[in-house]
């Protein structure tokens, strides 16, 4: 089957109003993110470090410190949702679980 440049086009602009459409409500700056994302990071890496949580040059984190740091954030986002009265629809994180 072919299609023209036309048609084309318009099923272009018919999927892309769809998925943005469909995209999660909220949308968020990507200067915001990436602001966020560093200071989560950062305070990650200082507590593994002020806990004693790393190997012995200070550069890598142990994994159930990264587990641990990972559920930890997930939950704190479920939290911070709930708190703003938002859904949050990301699965749960079990740490030992695979």
């Amino acid at each position: 089957m072919k299609i023209t440049k036309k048609q084309l086009r318009r099923i272009i602009r018919e999927e892309k109003a769809r998925i943005l459409k469909e995209a999660p409500a909220g949308q968020y700056d990507r200067r915001i993110y990436e602001m966020f994302k560093e200071a989560i990071l950062e305070t990650v890496y200082d507590v593994a470090v002020e806990q004693g949580m790393t190997d012995p040059d200070g550069m890598n984190i142990d994994g159930e410190a990264v587990q641990a740091a990972s559920a930890a954030l997930a939950d704190a986002a479920r939290e911070f949702y709930k708190e703003q009265g938002m859904q949050y629809d990301m699965p749960k994180v079990k740490i030992g679980q695979p």
